[in-house]
């Protein structure tokens, strides 16, 4: 009996059409993919309420000392031109005053952080 309502449940998933998901609900997919991966690995965090360039605070016990995280995400893979594969980017404001960056990459749901770097003294190309 068991085994199907899980085929029925399978076969009900299967048909349900795939949403658009609005940019807003794309971000917080991210910020919670990065909130799932600090908590495996022991680290409490907390999304932010106003939107300041900053979206998680999280705090490390480790460490003793808190810091504050901004996630980018992009949804998937965008063609990058040429015969190519598809690209990634994330655009980080120079001015962002979280400490961490997060770059989430929901399509394939990893994630890269970085520490916030001075962008002043990086050589331009």
């Amino acid at each position: 009996m068991q085994n199907n309502l899980e085929i029925s449940l399978d076969a009900h998933l299967v048909r349900v059409p795939p949403r658009k998901l609005a940019t807003a609900q794309i971000g917080r997919l991210g910020e919670l993919l990065v909130q799932y991966e600090l908590l495996s690995c022991g680290i409490e965090s907390a999304p932010m309420t106003t939107d300041t360039g900053i979206d998680l605070v999280a705090y490390s016990p480790n460490r003793g000392h808190s810091f504050t995280i901004q996630v980018k995400t992009p949804l998937r893979p965008k063609p990058s031109g040429g015969k190519g594969p598809p690209g990634i980017d994330w655009w980080v404001s120079k001015d962002c005053p979280a400490e961490i960056y997060a770059l989430a990459e929901l399509s394939t749901r990893r994630i890269c952080c970085s520490q916030k770097v001075n962008w002043s003294t990086l050589p331009s190309s």
